[in-house]
């Protein structure tokens, strides 16, 4: 089972600053999510593995809504390689 978008919201809950960054690590069912490093920022193969899992758990909760979510507010971000901060969730 992927991760799902209450993973992403629990931890970016947990989280007291808003520029952190998220990371998911392994792929499918072995896919764990978690905070990201305050002093080291996540390379871009650990962001594009996190933004793919995160609009997967946008498309399977919300649908093409959240799949429209996704590429209105995080495309770009994912288009540069840059990571998922928790503000983004």
């Amino acid at each position: 089972m992927a991760i799902s978008i209450d993973v992403f919201k629990n931890l970016a809950n947990a989280s007291w600053r808003d520029g952190r960054k998220l990371v998911v690590h392994g792929e499918g069912d072995q896919a764990t999510a978690r905070l990201g490093s305050f002093m080291f920022s996540p390379g871009k193969a650990e962001n594009a593995a996190t933004m793919k899992a995160f609009k997967e758990a946008l498309e399977a909760e919300y649908g093409v809504f959240g799949t429209h979510a996704f590429d209105s507010f995080l495309a770009t971000r994912d288009l540069r390689g840059k990571g998922l901060r928790v503000s983004g969730v």
